[in-house]
Order: C-alpha cells, then structure tokens, then sequence
C-alpha cells in the first residue's frame, strides 16, 4: 500500500488527481544515516520530511496521529482531535516534523504507529525528530500561558 493521500481517500488502482504529484514527502535537503542492528552496515540515505500531529493529556499520556505528507493535514488532525475532547482532560496540541529516510517513508504512511515503533527499535532509528511546534487550542491550556506572557 502506498501512502495515503491527506484530501481524499486514495484507492488502491490510481491516487486522486488533487494528490497525484503532492502526495510525496518533500526532500530534507539533508542525509540520514540508520543501522538495523549494532553488527550490521551502517545505511545513509536521502531523507524526507513527514508530519504528524500529537494531543498531549493532562495525565501525562498522548495521542500520535498517522503519518502525513503535509503540514497543514497533521495540524488539522491534532487541532480537529484536540478540539473533540472533553476540554478538562486536554492539555494542548503539537505539530511534529520527522526527518525520515526515503526508503521507510511508505512505511511509516501506511503503517503508522505499529511501524514507527517497529523503526524505533533498530540500532540507529531511520526517522528523528526534527521540530516540534505548538498548536493553540481555543480556550486551552497553550492559549491561557501565552496570554500571560
């Protein structure tokens, strides 16, 4: 399976036509290097940038959503989630941006968290952590610190 487009489902035969050439990851600009396990060959590759949105709870715990192609997909899926819970149990909302290498990317699109897990336990991951930006909620916890500073 491929990845998934953000603007409309995408059948298994052909992509939609709004996501025909947009639904591939934009280029990093930058190599990453990952290695399965401690005795194998390091790999160096071309790396890609995904998006992910995340719901941070007030107990401590979270919710990652799927892997995107685009920004502004992961920011509305963390603002659309963020928003549909019971406002008492939400602390706030982040966009994610991932360094991946181009040759987990379709991985990682269509398999999500069991697979980003599955990544994170090589040697040396294929995808890191490249930015991390808040996303405001109304009436939120973010929106009431920032109106204090």
């Amino acid at each position: 399976m491929g990845p998934m487009c953000w603007c409309a489902p995408r059948p298994a035969t052909r992509p939609p036509t709004c996501c025909v050439d947009e639904d591939r990851p934009e280029s990093a600009g930058r190599d990453i290097t990952w290695q399965q396990a401690e005795d194998s060959e390091e790999v160096t590759e071309r790396a890609v940038v995904l998006w992910s949105g995340e719901v941070l709870l007030k107990s401590g715990k979270g919710l990652a959503g799927p892997f995107y192609t685009h920004q502004s997909a992961a920011a509305a899926w963390a603002f659309s989630t963020g928003l549909s819970m019971p406002r008492a149990e939400v602390f706030g909302a982040q966009l994610v941006r991932w360094l991946c290498a181009k040759s987990r990317e379709d991985l990682l699109l269509a398999g999500g968290d069991r697979e980003f897990r599955r990544l994170n336990r090589l040697w040396m991951a294929p995808i890191r952590t490249a930015a991390v930006f808040p996303i405001a909620l109304p009436g939120g916890a973010q929106e009431r610190v920032g109106a204090l500073s």
